[in-house]
């Protein structure tokens, strides 16, 4: 058996892009699975006291079994194991293949070692549950294992592979069951499953976008014709990953009713629409040829990106086409990039494991591709494949794009995780807090920045490498450009008063 290790050396369940939903207020959230109206029904049932010497459960038709080490249980406590004739329909998203049966573990946190009083030993205290995968084995891309709270919180969870059996032996610790206790009371009962990714659900498909105007009438993003923006005065929305313009109606509406010594600042407020199912060089460039017809002669064009949509904007403001013409969109004026991964997502150990699978699970299949160019390394921040490396390396792009003297940059970054949802459902921020906290402590570091629920705050506002200063001198240069909001999650950043006040302020007061 192939043990699979989280981080450095631990988890290959994989937990983040995804995401970045998750969305993000940020997004949406893709999905939906197989499930259907009637419940399912208990097939197995047990229910035991298990005390310090440990104890098991076994379902052998259902290759469903489970094994509590000694001293894992420092009192006696009540655990019990349901199993269901079908899988829960609540965990299941397209693109992945599901354990069979739903899972249902129960017990009283307060009775383990380590969580109801200290651990006074270091023996290995596990809760190891065996569960079938579907589909077939990948190195690549090996199975989830994921335990869910009865909150919808979730967390990755380290297992052993049996490819004979076509089953996993998750290792439950106290540092997951710790996670999962958050805002539980009382008893912990946990949806246990393995998601096993679909290879097929990995090919980039169709790309689908489209410009639309805001309609100032009717007060939102929508298909139709693009007046002449000769001469005009614009602003470019890009909304981030998963996300749409119709969720960007709140910033479309802000920017459509801004006023400036009492007139309306911008002539037109027009968005660039897209599909989150391909890479994110692909999407700039189709941002890129999409809106220099309309732009091109524009008297001014503002850039308003939120999320990936900062990566998307920038691959189309700077760097060249296939071609090797200097990119159309050099004539920004101002760029302002709120919530962006400019330095990625690091959520990639030495040993070589990736998060974007568990990314892919959080934000939707489709996001896959995006999620790859996201992620960059734990220990040194850089980038897992050359399109971030690329973005962010000047040189390359020397004399396209904006002009680095000239264009004004500014950018804002949130700190709260807590609150951030996707859909309203999913509690996304704390589940991509516990991969980078989780991610980064097992390769021997402490946590030492904060993440708006998605993005870190220093790639957010590239307080690190500065790359938002090697686009722009102005960024660089003008503290007032770069504001970190600590009580802004990731979708806040780009719906929320706050976040429209600072706009506002840079407006009226940054801009010339």
């Amino acid at each position: 058996m192939a043990r699979s290790r989280f981080n450095s050396i631990r988890f290959s369940a994989f937990f983040l892009l995804i995401v970045l939903t998750a969305a993000f207020s940020f997004a949406g959230c893709s999905g939906g699975g197989s499930g259907g109206a009637t419940p399912a029904k208990v097939i197995y049932s047990d229910t035991k006291a298990v005390d310090a010497s440990g104890g098991s459960f076994s379902s052998p038709t259902h290759k469903v079994g489970v094994d509590i080490t000694p001293s894992t249980f420092y009192q006696q406590s009540q655990v019990g194991l349901e199993v269901l004739d079908a899988q829960h329909s609540d965990v299941q998203k397209d693109g992945f293949y599901y354990s069979p049966n739903g899972v249902n573990l129960s017990l009283d946190p307060s009775a383990l070692e380590g969580i109801g009083r200290a651990a006074n030993s270091s023996a290995v205290r596990e809760i190891r549950v065996r569960l079938p995968y579907a589909g077939s084995y990948s190195q690549d891309h090996p199975p989830l294992f994921i335990a869910m709270n009865q909150n919808g919180f979730f967390v990755p969870v380290d297992f052993v592979t049996d490819t004979v059996s076509s089953t996993l032996v998750g290792l439950v610790d106290t540092m997951e069951i710790s996670a999962l206790m958050e805002g539980v009371a009382g008893k912990l009962e946990l949806k246990i499953f393995t998601a096993n990714i679909r290879l097929a659900a990995l090919e980039s498909g169709a790309i689908s976008a489209s410009v639309k105007p805001f309609n100032r009438t009717r007060n939102k993003f929508e298909t139709g014709a693009i007046p002449s923006l000769a001469g005009k005065r614009v602003a470019l929305v890009v909304h981030g990953i998963t996300s749409s313009l119709e969720k960007s109606r709140e910033m479309g509406e802000f920017l459509a009713t801004f006023r400036k010594g009492g007139v309306l600042y911008y002539d037109h407020v027009i968005g660039f629409d897209y599909s989150s199912n391909a890479r994110i060089s692909e999407l700039g460039a189709k941002m890129a040829a999409m809106t220099y017809p309309y732009v091109a002669s524009a008297a001014q064009l503002d850039v308003f990106a939120h999320s990936m949509g900062n990566l998307v904007a920038r691959y189309a403001m700077t760097t060249q086409n296939a071609e090797k013409v200097p990119n159309r969109l050099s004539m920004v004026k101002h760029y302002v990039a709120l919530g962006g991964p400019h330095e990625g997502v690091p959520l990639v150990t030495l040993s070589g494991f990736k998060f974007f699978d568990m990314m892919a699970y959080i934000l939707g299949i489709e996001t896959v591709n995006c999620v790859y160019d996201l992620l960059t390394y734990v220990d040194q921040l850089e980038p897992y494949t050359a399109f971030l490396r690329d973005l962010n390396d000047f040189s390359k792009n020397a004399g396209v794009g904006p002009e680095y003297k000239t264009l004004r940059v500014y950018s804002m970054a949130g700190q709260t995780y807590s609150n951030y949802y996707m859909s309203g459902i999913v509690p996304a921020g704390r589940i991509f807090n516990y991969m980078y906290k989780n991610s980064v402590e097992n390769s021997g570091k402490p946590l030492v920045y904060k993440i708006d629920g998605i993005v870190a705050d220093y790639s957010a506002g590239s307080t690190t490498q500065k790359n938002l200063g090697k686009l722009s001198e102005y960024h660089k240069n003008t503290p007032g450009a770069a504001v970190i909001f600590p009580e802004l999650n990731h979708g806040e950043l780009f719906n929320s008063l706050k976040a429209f006040n600072q706009v506002s302020d840079w407006l009226n007061n940054y801009w010339d």
